[in-house]
């Protein structure tokens, strides 16, 4: 190959590595939102309740880009319309409780009106960010960051269409109090997919578990189960069953507000007790510690598989009845974490702790043959061999000379 030709061939497979690299990009970041949250067997996932509010105002773009690289896999925002129609991110009616401005109803304002006063943060002091519209919000984020819209059911189909223009409407779920019935009633009018989150805070178990079922057969794929009581149906087997079996819709637990979560904490001991409970999706006022929950649960998930498959391999003949029934169920309780609905990082501990308690009682180490059968195969055997053969060979090659010699003779 002349060396024209060897350019050619490398700039040829340089050209297709780099469009496979970006459609496969491309491909990542465009991916639905329903996509995303589909797996119920998968990870838990983090909702930033409007953005990094530790750090900036609720509400603000600021906030919801901080809130992203901190970890979130999606954030929560408000919307309100103004005077002249324009869609922004406001959570309060009253302009007067988010910022600076004189009017006291945001409806009374036009936006170029409200874009000269200034936001308020979570203390009630001023700051110097400014209130965005949702389409500054849409133009100025990552395809890969994940929106859900708290809007006023009425607004539906002009924020919808607003969606479509921007080409937002597979990164962002709707969240309404709206019934299950008008949600589904209203989805199957649009050619083109949006998810709609129904939000459910009764007592009847018989109306939550129809509230997800409904959902569910209309392709939403997140129902938001809320109520202050510590006991409702909402928290019971009977009901959080049904998020874990396939093609039911997944839940999430407003954890930022007690209230909304049976007076469970923001932190890790009600995270653990509510994903345990069956709400892998949660919605946070401490995204950075949830990021790291989160990801501290991927890891002991990880180490445990590895533990697990090694403690399945152990020939358990030379262990006494007891050993082995321990050593059973601890496996049993380690397939139970890693397989079917996602479980808290306290379960995935537990399940660890047990089973590498039961192997070290057992004397189960890593140099310690565990396969019925099969050969523990290390370095150091790999050079003992080859030393003893070699020193094999060497002999039967001395015998032979010594044996010629005398034969010479």
């Amino acid at each position: 190959m002349n060396i024209k030709k060897k350019l050619l061939y490398i700039f040829t497979l340089g050209v297709l590595i780099l469009l496979t690299a970006f459609s496969s990009s491309a491909m990542s970041m465009t991916m639905p939102i329903a996509d995303i949250v589909s797996d119920n067997q998968g990870r838990i996932l983090s909702v930033s309740y409007r953005g990094d509010t530790a750090f900036y105002p609720g509400n603000s773009v600021e906030g919801v880009l901080s809130a992203w690289q901190k970890g979130a896999d999606m954030v929560s925002v408000s919307v309100r319309k103004t005077k002249d129609n324009v869609y922004v991110l406001c959570e309060d009616e009253s302009l007067g409780n988010v910022c600076n401005a004189p009017y006291e109803d945001i409806g009374e304002a036009t936006f170029e009106e409200i874009r000269s006063y200034y936001l308020y943060d979570n203390t009630g002091e001023l700051t110097e960010y400014k209130m965005s519209s949702l389409q500054e919000l849409l133009a100025n984020t990552d395809l890969r960051l994940y929106l859900i819209l708290d809007i006023e059911w009425e607004d539906r189909d002009s924020i919808y269409e607003l969606l479509k223009k921007e080409n937002a409407h597979q990164r962002v779920a709707l969240r309404t109090k709206q019934s299950a019935r008008k949600i589904s009633q209203w989805c199957e009018t649009k050619a083109d997919k949006i998810s709609v989150i129904g939000i459910y805070d009764g007592n009847i178990i018989w109306n939550s578990i129809s509230h997800i079922n409904k959902l569910s057969e209309a392709g939403m794929t997140l129902v938001q189960y809320q109520s202050k009581n510590y006991f409702n149906v909402m928290y019971g087997s009977w009901t959080t069953d049904n998020f874990s079996a396939e093609g039911k819709a997944r839940a999430l637990a407003p954890a930022y507000n007690p209230d909304l979560c049976g007076q469970r904490s923001d932190s890790e001991s009600g995270w653990n007790e509510l994903i345990s409970k069956g709400f892998t999706v949660i919605e946070t006022n401490n995204v950075e510690a949830l990021a790291q929950y989160i990801e501290k649960n991927m890891e002991v998930r990880s180490n445990l598989s590895s533990l697990l498959e090694k403690a399945k391999a152990v020939d358990t003949a030379r262990f006494s009845i007891t050993s082995k029934e321990n050593l059973s169920d601890a496996i049993e309780k380690a397939e139970a974490v890693l397989h079917g609905r996602i479980k808290s990082l306290d379960e995935a501990e537990n399940a660890y702790s047990k089973l590498i308690f039961y192997m070290n009682e057992m004397k189960i180490s890593d140099g310690e043959e565990t396969t019925k059968g099969a050969l523990n195969i290390t370095a150091g055997k790999i050079i003992a061999t080859v030393t003893v053969g070699a020193a094999i060979f060497l002999a039967q090659v001395f015998v032979h000379k010594q044996h010629r010699k005398k034969k010479d003779k």
